[in-house]
């Protein structure tokens, strides 16, 4: 005897409207579209969203696309604090790179994860109320200061109120991220390992990219973006050569970068799980060290040797004290000795 289902019961009478609309609920809902007749509907959904956008112009469409894409990202890094702390790694070195070829507030983006990172936390708090994580030496330092920051707006010898709310948003607005990040990877280490995973790929992508800007040249795009403005070619073209900024929107930022890569990546090897592990962040230190060199910012070249010197001093292992000791004598050298090579002087007269 057949066994009696009361939904069909109630969908017997039911329009076909209302049939057509539980049918969508059901392979949207209750089968998450993982059958053929789903992956019918995300078909036709594509094909009918690139009609669209094909039919607007490159603004509405750009603007159609962030909003289809952006949307849904914004919404899951509300609820996943190490996604959301992963897109703005991206952000961060993506944006100076669009903000290149498009005239649109792109900037304001990474503002926008950064708060939206920060009301997911806020979120958690109205049902947890427990701020622990806020609580440590370094996380004082932090309050301390983003208040003196904040409470400067009353300052009565500032000129400008603009200068202070630029300041808000470059540097105290964005420091907040290290109490997301506290929140986030007090009990989810498996997700900082995957943050910190993130930024080596990207770093290594910009030092690729570098590489790839000095020996095979600059785009067309990014050659009119550099000659469009006579201080921003002033900004790049030194001692007779291109500076390289790759992703980043100098070569000064971009020698930054590369420098403290380097010296990340130096500082992994030791601690790494296998050869093959070992062979990639060598790999990565050489191409990150190549990169900065490329740059052609000076800062740069004196921040990687200080930043292998304090390595150094953590271990106080003799191991690495003694060849860190051949490497310094050797870089003095490197500097003190005469040469004809311009990018050899620049390094030089970073000392």
């Amino acid at each position: 005897m057949r066994r009696f289902s009361p939904g069909k019961f109630f969908t017997r009478g039911a329009s076909f409207r209302s049939r057509v609309t539980r049918w969508l609920q059901r392979q949207t809902w209750v089968r998450k579209v993982n059958n053929p007749a789903g992956v019918a509907l995300l078909l036709l959904a594509a094909v009918s969203v690139a009609y669209v956008m094909s039919a607007l112009d490159f603004k509405a469409g750009f603007i159609l696309y962030v909003v289809l894409v952006g949307a849904p990202l914004l919404v899951y890094g509300l609820f996943n604090l190490t996604f959301s702390i992963g897109l703005m790694v991206f952000a961060a070195l993506m944006v100076p790179f669009a903000a290149r070829f498009t005239n649109a507030p792109v900037g304001v983006l990474l503002d926008l994860l950064v708060l939206t990172g920060a009301t997911g936390v806020l979120l958690r708090q109205v049902r947890e109320r427990d701020w622990s994580f806020a609580r440590s030496p370094l996380s004082y330092m932090v309050i301390i200061w983003l208040y003196y920051n904040v409470m400067q707006v009353l300052n009565p010898a500032a000129e400008l109120k603009m200068t202070w709310l630029y300041t808000i948003r470059g540097v105290a607005i964005q420091l907040t991220v290290f109490f997301i990040g506290a929140y986030a990877f007090r009990h989810n280490r498996k997700g900082a390992f995957a943050v910190i995973k993130t930024i080596i790929v990207l770093c290594f992508l910009g030092a690729l990219y570098g590489l790839k800007q000095r020996f095979f040249g600059f785009s067309d795009a990014e050659k009119s973006w550099v000659m469009a403005d006579p201080e921003r070619f002033q900004l790049y073209f030194r001692w007779n050569r291109m500076g390289v900024p790759s992703f980043c929107y100098d070569p000064a930022s971009f020698g930054i970068l590369m420098a403290c890569f380097a010296v990340f990546c130096m500082a992994l090897i030791p601690g790494a799980a296998g050869r093959q592990q070992k062979w990639w962040l060598s790999a990565m230190f050489f191409c990150a060290l190549g990169a900065m060199v490329c740059s052609g910012d000076r800062f740069a070249f004196v921040l990687a040797p200080l930043g292998a010197i304090f390595y150094a001093g953590l271990f106080l292992n003799r191991r690495v004290l003694l060849i860190g000791g051949v490497f310094v004598v050797l870089g003095t050298g490197f500097v003190l000795k005469s040469t004809s090579s311009g990018v050899i002087f620049r390094i030089q007269s970073g000392f």
